[in-house]
């Protein structure tokens, strides 16, 4: 495959990761396909790098421990689909990196949400029209109301970071 192919693969699946986070911050949902999008782009292009096998077993294994994880209530069922797909995306020995890039994006969210939750005040009531200015008033609610974080912001820039450092 042409390195641009692989480029434009890679590109394809940041983006998606990108919709996915913009998607959580606003709705607090991540849509199925979004998932599937990364994780058919992750295996066409281990696929052609020759590391399929690898990459879907230690997705398998990211998934099963995500899924505990969400057992428990730490994290949402959405996050750990698209966990399990960002990791098929990199390359098997970007995986540690790649959950502890997320890892520490997630830290630096919660910092950011725990700071906004002291500073924002009840937002005045004056004209809420158009999709930013609810946006705006929603997330000041959810943060105010300590409401869980919108984590596939943190699974999107671990995973862009680690896929387009990481050497395949």
């Amino acid at each position: 495959m042409h390195p641009g192919s692989i480029y434009c693969l890679q590109a394809v699946i940041a983006a998606l990761l990108v919709f996915a986070a913009l998607r959580d911050i606003a709705t607090r949902r991540v849509p199925n396909w979004v998932s599937i999008g990364i994780l058919i782009c992750s295996i066409v292009f281990q696929t052609v790098v020759g590391m399929i096998f690898t990459a879907i077993g230690l997705g398998l294994l990211i998934f099963f421990v995500a899924a505990l994880m969400w057992r428990r209530g730490w994290l949402g069922g959405a996050d750990v689909k698209l966990l399990t797909a960002a990791s098929v995306a990199v390359a098997p020995a970007a995986v540690g990196p790649l959950l502890i890039a997320i890892s520490l994006a997630g830290g630096g969210l919660a910092i950011v949400y725990i700071i906004l939750s002291r500073l924002l005040r009840r937002p005045s009531p004056g004209s809420r029209n158009g999709f930013l200015p609810r946006l705006l008033k929603a997330e000041a609610w959810r943060i105010r109301k300590r409401a869980p974080l919108p984590y596939a912001v943190a699974i999107a820039i671990g995973g862009i970071l680690t896929l387009f450092s990481s050497q395949v």
